[in-house]
């Protein structure tokens, strides 16, 4: 597995992964957008040629905002999800971030579990933050 940063050749794998793996996936024109951004920040994991995983994120005023992380589910439980995570965490020591903000479904417990033995500690709740389908969402933060 090899992790580097993305760019705007990698946006049909992102935009499959988004399909893959999340209950509301951007679109490939949002990805596009959020990728153009000077604050957003794009790490993918390749093997063999192909984009298994990715995560986005934002850097503004001393805070790295988790915003996306996605592994295809042939590639789930091989150490995808968590070599992104430390990238994340690394990028965001490196960048200068004094804190790094995620939020994650109240029922997604593998990735609840990904946070967790990632160093993030549970901060909050947002109640009915997500719809489609409705649910809460939890808070988790960190220092790098």
């Amino acid at each position: 597995m090899r992790l580097r940063q993305a760019d705007p050749s990698d946006l049909p794998a992102l935009t499959r992964l988004e399909q893959e793996t999340l209950e509301n996936p951007w679109t490939t024109e949002q990805l596009a957008e959020e990728l153009a951004r000077p604050d957003s920040r794009c790490l993918v994991a390749e093997e063999g040629g192909a984009v298994t995983g990715y995560a986005l994120a934002r850097l503004a005023a001393g805070v790295l905002e988790l915003l996306r992380i996605g592994v295809s589910p042939a590639h789930r439980r091989r150490g995808v999800g968590g070599a992104l995570l430390t990238a994340v965490v690394e990028a965001a020591r490196h960048g200068g971030a004094e804190e790094i903000w995620l939020e994650v479904r109240a029922g997604n417990r593998a990735a609840i579990a990904l946070y967790e033995r990632g160093g993030f500690s549970r901060v909050g709740l947002r109640p009915r933050y997500y719809d489609h389908p409705p649910e809460d969402a939890l808070l988790f933060q960190r220092t790098p």
